[in-house]
């Protein structure tokens, strides 16, 4: 998905430990432990006009990796580049801001909008055949076709 341009959004907070792991190799900082109350008045600065302040919530420490940038004051928000696309992680819980007004113009903010991508042209593009690829996995131990 991130490597033709799609930006995938990964939540930390309380459920960390369930959505981390299996995504550690592409997330753009550590996951660290949890802080109750942390202070969102970054993410509030970035939605000026909201009517009300975002609610103090349960975040996971984030240590940022190489090349991943935090897109907000106090890096509650951290995202990098995978592929054509980014990969982003917020310290918190998504659901946990769902009860904020400011929030769709939050996601606004922080997600960059993309040209649709068209799937099978870019793989003719980079002279990539999935069949083929396939089939050439060691793992599937398929048969000689002289067999």
């Amino acid at each position: 998905w991130t490597r033709l341009g799609g930006e995938l959004v990964v939540g930390g907070g309380p459920n960390a430990e369930r959505t981390a792991p299996g995504l550690d190799a592409l997330l753009p900082a550590e996951v660290g432990q949890l802080q109750p109350g942390a202070s969102t008045a970054a993410l509030g600065a970035l939605v000026p006009n909201s009517p009300d302040d975002p609610p103090a919530l349960t975040v996971s420490a984030l240590t940022p990796r190489e090349g991943a940038t935090a897109l907000d004051g106090d890096g509650l928000v951290v995202a990098r580049a995978e592929g054509a696309g980014r990969v982003l992680l917020a310290a918190f819980d998504l659901a946990a801001l769902r009860a904020w007004s400011g929030e769709a113009q939050l996601w606004a903010e922080l997600l960059e909008p993309s040209v649709p991508a068209h799937v099978g042209q870019s793989f003719r593009l980079r002279s990539e055949n999935l069949l083929r690829d396939a089939l050439q996995l060691q793992g599937l131990n398929l048969p000689s076709t002289a067999v």
